[in-house]
């Protein structure tokens, strides 16, 4: 039996604190321990934590490895600063201090045993540095590391929670099985996105990909143990990445991993990878696939586009004003609200280490319905809380946005700093009706969405009826004017197809429609948003009806050549539209409102939808109240399209004469 001297236990005491105290977590010791099993060519680790009747936890750390002699106990386990591995890359413990960590739980007892080529040993641990060794008669495999320390019951239970925590993330993908209590906590190397790009080559292997949440993660590990894990540092924006290398090392104090010449190679492949080969991988992808592409379209978009951040719809959104308007949506109307704050953002912070900084807002407005195209809609504006002034603003005019139907996004762009807590702010003038789809907060774009011949020529999207269509061929027909998307095939959009239109079957706002928004470089419009093509029906619209709504139209300089009922073929809501022919495809803005004011009296026939609620109620008073009931129905044909007063003023009155004669 060996004991050391209190002389010896003294001179290196202060050395064996110094390492101790590195350990921020005393638990780390799992991290050191699993490496030397690892090391030591064990394929197994097995953990066990329990607590026994006299107030004591107990932690048992056993393997299967090659063990160790009296020499190497002597020359290596025992003596600091101290290793066989220093000119071996392939075993990543160094330094020599991977036993010491076992001291960071301060246990009144840690004892190792081992054997190896016939020998056996057993050593004691004690709480003032001192240690005993003395020979053990059976030889066993492998080395088993048991630690004693007095606990109430509450604290072991933490001791084990923490216990499984600590060695799922720093041992979660060795090349081996970690044993904890009977479970396995090890997992497959990998990375959870859609098409991940893996390199592999001896030694090494990098995984990476877009992550679906947007937030970038890097991984480092050896052997599948990790080094160092990081939401911020050497990130790259908007990717996950893992490298998996016998190349890297962690450091003294295993808080981050050495940043040689082979942590910058691993980097500079990475960043390779992300440039070129990743892209090349997605465009392969979204050829291959006939379903689930979103997913393809949102990395795309991601790698091309600005990185969203943060996405805030009508329940992020407070509202001092307006009311909702159903689908997540935010409305102020004149007359029924009053002008000023109509919603107003949540408080964002720390969104990143970020340069700029945009936020998009995405409304809409009538404006086909307004011949003054500098009437004031709202302004908006993004401040940061706690600084005066503002850090973005702009003054929004109806001629600023698109038709009646038709989403506008406005997006203003500022210098971030991560210390501002941002706010989001829409203040309505209250003269036009202004709906609020949503605000995102999303990083620019750093890369020009330059696409190779091969890319456009390979990569499609499709249309409704199922056909694809190369993004060359949807460049093109955008170019034309003849683009635009729907969810299904309707009758509306086979005849838009008809009509020479390129009908691409997508959800306007998911993944595939902010990739093609990237390959046009706008926004390509909605098909039912854009046209309409009422499905006129047999029904007869009563000819008093017909012939009071054919005088009063004169007072909204229109002359009806016919009345007929329909219904939409695409589920549109609408009461009435004018049209020039039946089953032609006809711009929504168009039929939506009477034509303006001129010296010449345009021709049309009116739809009126027999399926809206409205047009239902109005009909059944015909018989009663023909002309009361043609002034109804123009009456919300005008509403739909929010004609001005006077037009309003100019159908009272002939309804009015009407009804008196």
């Amino acid at each position: 039996m060996t004991r050391v001297t209190s002389s010896e236990i003294i001179s290196a005491g202060h050395a064996l604190r110094t390492l101790i105290h590195q350990f921020s977590d005393p638990l780390s010791f799992y991290r050191e321990l699993v490496q030397n099993a690892l090391d030591a060519g064990s394929r197994q680790v097995e953990i066990q934590v329990r607590y026994s009747d006299d107030g004591q936890t107990e932690i048992t750390v056993e393997d299967s490895g090659i063990g160790m002699t009296e020499e190497i106990i002597d020359s290596q386990l025992t003596c600091l600063f101290s290793s066989r591995k220093d000119d071996d890359l392939t075993l990543i413990g160094k330094f020599g201090i991977g036993f010491v960590s076992v001291f960071a739980l301060d246990s009144e007892l840690v004892t190792l045993e081992t054997a190896r080529d016939g020998e056996a040993w057993t050593i004691d641990f004690f709480r003032d540095g001192s240690f005993e060794r003395r020979p053990l008669k059976e030889v066993r495999e492998g080395t088993k590391i048991r630690l004693l320390k007095t606990t109430s019951r509450e604290e072991f239970e933490s001791i084990k929670a923490r216990s499984r925590e600590v060695l799922t993330y720093w041992c979660k993908h060795v090349h081996g099985e970690i044993l904890f209590c009977g479970e396995h906590l090890e997992s497959p190397f990998g990375i959870d996105v859609d098409c991940p790009l893996i390199f592999r080559e001896p030694d090494t292997e990098i995984q990476l990909g877009y992550a679906k949440d947007f937030q970038p993660f890097i991984g480092f590990y050896n052997q599948g143990l990790t080094l160092l894990e990081s939401t911020t540092e050497h990130t790259f924006a908007g990717l996950v990445v893992k490298i998996n290398s016998r190349f890297l090392e962690h450091t003294l104090t295993r808080d981050q991993v050495v940043q040689d010449e082979h942590f910058a190679q691993l980097m500079s492949r990475v960043g390779e990878m992300a440039e070129t080969d990743l892209p090349e991988r997605l465009f392969a992808e979204l050829e291959s696939r006939d379903t689930n592409r979103d997913p393809v379209c949102a990395a795309l978009s991601t790698h091309y586009g600005a990185r969203p951040l943060r996405s805030l719809d009508s329940n992020d959104l407070s509202h001092p004003r307006g009311e909702a308007a159903g689908l997540g949506l935010w409305v102020g109307r004149p007359g029924e609200h009053a002008q000023g704050l109509l919603c107003d953002g949540p408080a964002l912070e720390d969104l990143g280490p970020l340069e700029r900084c945009e936020a998009v807002f995405r409304m809409r407005t009538p404006s086909d319905a307004y011949t003054d195209g500098e009437l004031e809609v709202a302004g908006i504006l993004v401040s940061a809380l706690g600084t005066p002034g503002t850090l973005a603003q702009r003054e929004l005019r109806v001629k600023d946005f698109q038709t009646t139907s038709e989403w506008t996004e406005f997006v203003l762009e500022w210098s971030y700093d991560r210390t501002q807590r941002l706010d989001f702010r829409v203040d309505w003038k209250g003269q036009v009706p202004l709906v609020i789809g949503g605000i995102q907060v999303r990083e620019p774009t750093t890369r020009k969405a330059d696409w190779s011949p091969s890319q456009l020529a390979s990569a499609s999207f499709r249309t409704v009826q199922g056909t694809k269509v190369s993004l060359s061929s949807v460049l093109e027909a955008h170019k034309q004017g003849r683009l635009t998307v729907a969810t299904s095939n309707t009758a509306l959009s086979e005849q838009a197809e008809h009509s020479g239109f390129t009908v691409l079957q997508m959800d306007v706002g998911g993944a595939e429609y902010s990739l093609l928004k990237l390959v046009t470089g706008s926004t390509p419009p909605c098909l039912r948003d854009r046209y309409v093509m009422p499905e006129v029906i047999d029904t007869e619209v009563p000819r008093a009806l017909r012939d009071h709504l054919k005088t009063l139209a004169q007072a909204l300089n229109l002359a009806l050549r016919d009345v007929r009922l329909g219904r939409s073929c695409c589920g549109q809501d609408w009461p009435a539209l004018l049209v020039d022919e039946i089953g032609r495809l006809e711009l929504r803005s168009e039929a939506n409102r009477p034509p303006q004011r001129s010296s010449t009296i345009q021709k049309k026939i009116l739809v009126l939808n027999a399926e809206h609620p409205a047009v239902e109620r109005v009909v059944a008073i015909v018989d009663e109240q023909a002309a009361l009931a043609a002034y109804l129905l123009l009456k919300h044909f005008l509403c739909q399209s929010g004609v001005s007063a006077d037009r309003d003023t100019a159908l009272a009155l002939a309804a009015w004469g009407q009804i008196k004669s």
